[in-house]
């Protein structure tokens, strides 16, 4: 069961994850490559904290990415300390 908390906590872990070198996608992981790299909040709701599923962008391969790692977030944020 994912915790689901703030979209913004977790686009800020994997931001400081690869900010330090610390998250790697290998090559042949397109679809998560491109996920990433296409990721865009919804124009259409501002001052919101949504990211826009059109049903062309691949929110699914980052929401479960994110939902992976969010119970242990803490704990990995703490190991680079």
């Amino acid at each position: 069961n994912a915790i689901k908390g703030p979209i913004n906590d977790r686009i800020a872990f994997y931001n400081s994850l690869i900010a330090q070198h610390r998250w790697k996608i290998m090559k042949h992981c397109t679809h998560i490559i491109a996920a990433f790299e296409e990721a865009v909040y919804d124009e259409k709701k501002k001052n919101m904290d949504v990211r826009l599923d059109d049903g062309e962008m691949n929110v699914d391969s980052l929401d479960s990415t994110e939902y992976s790692t969010e119970s242990i977030q803490d704990e990995i944020m703490y190991i680079a300390a």
